[in-house]
């Protein structure tokens, strides 16, 4: 604000907060009481948070407003490994390409309410032609059977997703496009590419892809975990 504003002590004050505040997501028919944002796949790669609050100053007082910030996204990993009866020396050891077709790649989200009633509305469109999340590189995995899975990113590091069901029956299936080298150094790729089951993903919260390749197939297991909040000693002033 150019100047001051004071609490007045009968008024009803409602609070609403996005990060990062430089995105250019905000629709025009945001306010305090709703947010509407609009997140792409192919464009966004940045985890969303938002945040809502309340204060009745007869009630609540005068201090400083608390924002509580929650993730709009969910965030994927994506872990490789070599069933313990696959020989790596006659198959493949390096990742070099992957990607995910079959996903909501542009999403709306209507965020609305306070406390209780706070609610996550996305709504999304289907694309199953585009090359989602897309890597290149040249990772070894599976140089001794039973190793430990390569994580396609690496520690702490996420693909960030819009909330939706993978593999929609409406839509069709989510599938995994993973390429690798021949063993002994030839530059030919092998495709792997398999569908992930019927799951529905939801914001705020971690899952965790383990692909185990078996000689003519492979298998796919999740892990879910909640995406826990850190606090981050930073004061903001409007």
């Amino acid at each position: 604000y150019s100047e001051k504003k004071y609490w007045k002590r009968n008024m009803y004050y409602r609070f609403r907060a996005y990060h990062p505040y430089d995105a250019t997501i905000l629709q025009s028919s945001s306010s305090a009481d709703g947010i509407d944002i609009e997140y792409r796949i192919l464009d966004d790669s940045y985890d969303l948070l938002l945040a809502s609050a309340k204060r009745y100053p007869a009630n609540d007082g005068y201090g400083r407003v608390q924002m509580k910030f929650k993730h709009a996204l969910c965030a994927l990993k994506f872990k490789i490994a070599f069933n313990t009866t696959v020989t790596p020396a006659t198959y493949t050891d390096n990742i070099i390409h992957f990607y995910i077709k079959g996903l909501n790649a542009y999403g709306h989200l209507n965020y609305t309410g306070f406390g209780k009633d706070e609610a996550f509305n996305w709504s999304g469109t289907f694309n199953s032609q585009d090359k989602l999340y897309e890597w290149t590189g040249d990772k070894t995995f599976g140089k001794g059977a039973g190793k430990e899975p390569t994580d396609i990113l690496g520690p702490d590091k996420y693909f960030f997703a819009i909330p939706q069901k993978c593999s929609d029956e409406a839509n069709g299936h989510t599938s995994i496009h993973l390429f690798t080298k021949k063993s002994g150094g030839d530059n030919d790729e092998i495709d792997h590419t398999v569908n992930l089951p019927p799951l529905t993903w939801e914001a705020g919260k971690i899952y965790t892809y383990t692909l185990l390749v078996n000689k003519s197939d492979i298998e796919v297991s999740v892990t879910i975990e909640p995406w826990l909040t850190k606090q981050v000693p930073v004061d903001i002033y409007l």
